[in-house]
């Protein structure tokens, strides 16, 4: 006699969603976090590159594949100096090095309290889900048209 698929299976609860819900904030808030906390640690050596403090003479590589390959800035090209300079006060440089760097470092802020109120909320979508993702995608849009705008010389 052979057992069906629903007695091999082992029964789902409706909290399954809801722990994968919670994962997912969490790992956004974990990455949120040492978004920041390594934006505090790092120091710029010049407008090109980043170190750790006290090893200017060892610079991070640089991480941009569209600038090692092609010599063309991508649209996020200067954000991580750009957090640098925001998250030590030093706004005016952070803004000439991506003018919206700023901006994402608003939105990473904000991914703190939001990811928290998330996983204490049941459901984990205490915002729903269009305004999140209208948000994201309004986001990624504004990078797109300053990227296109900064190789139009604007």
């Amino acid at each position: 006699m052979t057992a069906s698929v629903l007695e091999v299976l082992p029964p789902q609860t409706p909290t399954d969603g809801t722990v994968a819900q919670r994962r997912q904030h969490g790992i956004v808030l974990a990455v949120a976090i040492g978004i920041i906390g390594l934006s505090m640690l790092l120091t710029t050596v010049d407008n090109r590159t980043v170190s750790l403090p006290g090893l200017a003479g060892y610079p991070l590589p640089e991480v941009c594949q569209s600038r090692r390959l092609f010599q063309l800035d991508c649209p996020g090209c200067g954000l991580t100096r750009s957090f640098i300079h925001f998250f030590h006060g030093r706004w005016a440089a952070s803004y000439q090095l991506h003018r919206l760097g700023w901006l994402v470092a608003a939105f990473i802020i904000l991914q703190i309290p939001y990811r928290v109120w998330a996983m204490a909320t049941p459901g984990g979508m205490p915002l729903g889900k269009i305004f999140p993702q209208t948000l994201g995608f309004l986001l990624l849009s504004l990078l797109l048209i300053n990227w296109l705008l900064g190789i139009a010389g604007l």
